[in-house]
């Protein structure tokens, strides 16, 4: 069943919008309620609801607050507006910020079955779309230009393989500051997005997961510099951003199905 929040200030008219639909009919549960916005806020980022049904004007939190709180979390979460105000700036800052609907008070049983049923199909719509991308991003990622197993990948020739200019700008990046502490909300901040929003894209237009994409860039880097003969590994792990040289001893054995020490000998 698809999951709908209700936050108003006033308690009458949450009780009437729980009367005023048969939401059963239409696979609909009610999974929670709030009266301001700071509460309606922290249970909607927390229960995730497929549709919420929004007062614009609430105590503590505005409703284009929470909009705002929603979409920054990258949640497909759809959102009806309701408010007793009709003058236009609250319609278009609305729709602008990505509601689905708004519709006024006193609520018109119809338009609000209408938009109710909007956003269900719009629900379904992405729905569908993330299973289909996961499925895609699962089918490239199997036949990624890059493996695992190979000490003869080029990360240059997989930047050049990219499409995205911009993920291949931070591809560079990664490249370049391998050593350093790299995270996923480092690189996020660089793309202007959320991390979990980045973590999708990175992931949609490589291939990869980030943090199996940055490790994969320290071990090729890993692999040149045990190849020269005064650095020992637990050197080599520190010099390409390992902070525990076990962990990457553990990790090279896991890719390359040897240790650094024994590809050394191989090497030298």
């Amino acid at each position: 069943m698809y999951k709908l929040f209700i936050a108003d200030d006033e308690t009458i008219i949450i009780q009437g919008l729980k009367k005023i639909l048969d939401w059963s009919s239409l696979n609909i549960e009610i999974s929670g309620e709030a009266s301001n916005g700071k509460i309606a806020e922290e249970n909607i980022l927390a229960l995730n609801p497929d549709l919420v049904i929004l007062d614009i004007r609430m105590p503590l939190r505005s409703g284009l607050d929470i909009l705002h709180s929603i979409k920054n979390k990258a949640m497909d979460t759809q959102v009806i507006f309701l408010s007793a105000y009709e003058e236009f700036i609250y319609v278009q800052d609305a729709l602008e910020s990505g509601a689905q609907n708004y519709l006024t008070k006193p609520v018109d049983k119809k338009k609000l079955l209408k938009a109710v049923k909007t956003a269900l199909k719009q629900i379904d719509l992405n729905n569908a779309a993330k299973a289909a991308m996961e499925k895609i991003l699962q089918i490239e990622k199997e036949q990624t230009a890059i493996n695992p197993g190979s000490v003869d990948f080029s990360i240059d020739e997989f930047i050049k393989s990219i499409k995205n200019e911009q993920i291949r700008y931070i591809l560079a990046f990664m490249n370049e500051h391998y050593a350093e502490n790299i995270t996923l909300e480092r690189i996020a901040k660089m793309a202007y997005m959320n991390p979990y929003y980045f973590s999708v894209y990175f992931n949609k237009n490589t291939g990869l997961h980030f943090k199996e994409c940055l490790t994969r860039i320290r071990l090729v880097h890993a692999i040149k510099l045990l190849e020269m003969k005064d650095i020992k590994t637990y050197e080599v792990a520190e010099m390409v951003g390992f902070t525990d040289p076990r962990y990457f001893s553990e990790l090279f054995k896991k890719i390359y199905h040897k240790t650094p020490s024994e590809y050394k000998r191989n090497k030298i």
